[in-house]
């Protein structure tokens, strides 16, 4: 029993604290739900509505449309990135305040979501800012919400800003262009990476000039939607499933260009539209002035050679022997130095050498002596220089790693030479002989030391290497090799022929002539 005033409003304020307490949420409870749309899912929407004043605009999922999504009326192709921010603004936007749908005033658009068989998914106006704020007021219903400007902003963008504003952003990666410049080349059709006219010519183009006919069409950018339809005519651009047409002065704004086409009417500077017709006109140059001036300009994985044989240079290898590093890379390089464009010689070329790339594109070069190259198709031929001709007619043999064999000169444990066995000690610089021949220990370790990396060279004389020569090759952990040949006399040049080893071909070769000078100093 509380017996004082004091106690009493001491009672009373515990009391007001604990009903206050109890008034409050259970912390085991979720929070409130502040999603705008709550269990919206994008991918459900098959059409988005917005309605302003004047016509509505309409937009559908369409899958013939490069963008996924079609301006119904007038048609073209939307701009998937305004329609992804609705999208996800309607999927993930959340709310700051509630109230009546009353403050958020007058609309300035209406936002309709709809799904299949035209059911409506969501219905919200944008209505007015809260003044001295950076947010806005949305209605739902009955009900309305304090959001985040740019959230609204997603919601109902600005009807240019949902036409595809660039529709030629993309043409540096398009597969195939079609072009009007005018003039003898007509209608120019260009494809593939790096550009090719394909008709009504095939050339390959220069880098510089692809770079200045594409980028004032990728630049071409809408400034305008027009306020009365528009007529396009003639054949326009294309770059894959995207036209752009030429619709004559801009209706309400003639110091403007109208387009047409796939991407719908739309208006750009007329000084942005003079740039891409000057790029276009750029092919009506004459050829010499077009030509891309780099004989093969791709990576090559391999090259058919002018005599047949093939350089795989992924491998390293040309046939069953090893690459010479140095002759493949002026190989290469004479691919792909500039040179100068000139007619083609009335002569008969003298073969062909082919590049093809990783992935199979190919250039093929028809060789004219002495020094022009013509890609296959082309009107027009290259003059590469006498020296990089020389290179690129290169027989298979100039290209073959001089050296046919490597190996450690102590993993050669004996040297058989016209019957007579040289066998290693164990001591580096013993060999003991076994049949006919000189006891000459540190010759045998000389002529070991030079045939453990050989290099060859084409045969300079005509008679037959006559001297039989094997090498017992047994590396610790491999299996045992041989390497077989046979020499010639020391004079007037050092011919061998290869007989046997490891990946190499039979050939005739002319080897260093110390070789044959140390052989002939172990004969009998």
């Amino acid at each position: 029993m509380i017996s004082t005033l004091r106690g009493l409003v001491i009672a009373s304020a515990i009391a007001a604290v604990l009903v206050a307490l109890a008034a409050l949420p259970d912390p085991r409870e979720p929070p409130a739900d502040r999603a705008l749309v709550p269990g919206f899912s994008a991918d459900a929407v098959t059409a988005l509505t917005w309605a302003r004043d004047g016509a509505p605009i309409q937009l559908s999922r369409d899958p013939a449309s490069p963008t996924g999504w079609s301006w119904q009326e007038p048609p073209g192709a939307a701009d998937p990135r305004a329609v992804e921010d609705a999208l996800a603004a309607l999927r993930g936007g959340r709310w700051h305040r509630l109230g009546p749908a009353s403050a958020a005033g007058h609309p300035a658009a209406t936002l309709t979501a709809s799904g299949a068989g035209g059911s409506t998914l969501v219905t919200l106006s944008v209505g007015e800012p809260l003044a001295g704020t950076e947010q806005r007021w949305l209605a739902i219903g009955a009900r309305g919400y304090l959001v985040d400007g740019w959230l609204a902003r997603a919601l109902a963008p600005d009807p240019l800003a949902l036409r595809l504003r660039r529709p030629l952003a993309a043409i540096s990666s398009a597969a195939r262009l079609q072009l009007s410049p005018g003039g003898d080349l007509g209608r120019a059709t260009l494809a593939g990476s790096p550009r090719q006219i394909t008709a009504p010519f095939t050339l390959l183009l220069d880098p510089a000039i692809i770079a200045a006919l594409e980028q004032p069409l990728a630049e071409l950018e809408v400034v305008e939607l027009p306020r009365a339809p528009v007529a396009p005519h003639g054949q326009g651009i294309v770059a894959d499933r995207i036209t752009v047409l030429d619709a004559g002065p801009c209706p309400g704004s003639p110091d403007r260009r109208a387009l047409d086409g796939t991407a719908g009417p739309g208006c750009v500077g007329a000084g942005a539209w003079e740039n891409a017709k000057r790029a276009i006109w750029t092919l009506t140059q004459p050829p010499a002035q077009l030509i891309e001036r780099r004989p093969a300009p791709l990576e090559p994985a391999r090259l058919v050679l002018l005599d047949g044989g093939v350089l795989d240079l992924a491998a390293r290898r040309i046939g069953a022997r090893d690459a010479d590093p140095a002759a493949s890379l002026e190989l290469l390089a004479a691919l792909a130095a500039p040179a100068e464009p000139t007619p083609i010689p009335t002569t008969r070329p003298l073969g062909t050498l082919t590049a093809t790339e990783r992935g199979g594109r190919s250039i093929t070069l028809d060789l004219y002596p002495p020094d022009v190259v013509v890609r296959r198709g082309e009107p027009i031929g290259l003059r590469v220089g006498e020296g990089a001709f020389r290179r690129l007619a290169a027989p298979s043999a100039d290209l073959r790693d001089p050296t046919p064999w490597r190996e450690e000169p102590t993993t050669i444990t004996a040297l058989e030479l016209d019957g007579t066995t040289y066998t290693r000690g164990a001591v580096i610089g013993e060999w003991t002989r076994a049949g006919p021949g000189r006891d000459d220990p540190a010759a045998v370790e000389k002529l070991v030391g030079a045939l453990a990396a050989p290099q060859v060279h084409p045969p300079a004389g005509v008679a037959a290497p006559r001297h039989a020569l094997t090498l017992h090759v047994r590396a610790p952990g491999g299996a045992p090799a041989t390497h077989a040949l046979r020499v010639g006399d020391p004079a007037p040049s050092c011919d061998a022929t290869i007989e046997a080893a490891p990946g190499v071909d039979p050939a005739r070769v002319s080897l260093a002539p110390d070789i044959c000078a140390l052989v002939r100093a172990l004969l009998p």
